[in-house]
């Protein structure tokens, strides 16, 4: 699949690229479909200011994958790191949101410090942050089409290798499977590993690469 700027479409679905006005709609998504990660359990105040910060990031593109309006899926591209103090020096008092989850869920708290952090292999790629697809409408194909599009605009940018994390053994078969993915590292943070994984994007030589 190819996507850039523009839309791509899915059995009636388009792939694009998010703009300011889907915050709410991320903020959602994020919390329906990603429940056990560390930022929904900051409080729906701290994804928005988030999202926010994310949409506005020239380093940042947001792909989500829309149909009639309503969006059912999204992947954020980052070519370079999102940095958290960004978003806390918009809104200091998110700092509270952060406190509180150290208190009441520390062991979340340590596995989103420790994933905060790459390891040494991956630090310098650009990675696939975040990959969410609507209950309703997962196993459809969505995730993969998302994925794609992101390795696409990767490309067009020059950017020849990208990564992404999971804990998930089935989302790493997929990458394994669909995009000849390699596992460079692995992290175990808080009882779960995690795999970090690269894969070629199909840009011409000259960018960074990991070895295999």
């Amino acid at each position: 699949m190819h996507c850039a700027e523009g839309p791509t479409t899915l059995a009636g679905t388009q792939i694009v690229r998010l703009g300011g006005h889907f915050v709410e709609p991320l903020v959602g998504l994020h919390v329906a479909a990603l429940a056990g990660d560390v930022l929904p359990a900051l409080g729906p105040a701290f994804l928005r200011r988030y999202y926010a910060a994310v949409l506005r990031t020239d380093s940042q593109a947001v792909l989500g994958a829309v149909r009639a309006g309503d969006l059912l899926g999204f992947c954020q591209l980052a070519m370079a790191p999102m940095s958290i103090s960004a978003v806390l020096a918009s809104a200091p008092l998110s700092v509270l949101s952060i406190l509180r989850l150290g208190l009441l869920h520390p062991k979340m708290l340590r596995r989103g410090l420790a994933m905060a952090t790459r390891p040494e292999p991956v630090r310098a790629m650009p990675e696939i942050a975040f990959i969410a697809v609507g209950v309703r409408f997962q196993r459809g194909g969505i995730g993969r089409a998302l994925a794609s599009a992101a390795t696409a605009m990767a490309a067009e940018r020059g950017v020849a290798e990208i990564c992404t994390k999971t804990s998930n053994e089935a989302a790493r078969a997929l990458y394994e499977r669909q995009f000849g993915a390699r596992v460079v590292a692995t992290r175990s943070a808080a009882g779960r590993t995690y795999w970090h994984l690269a894969w070629r994007t199909g840009a011409p030589e000259g960018a960074h690469h990991v070895a295999a």
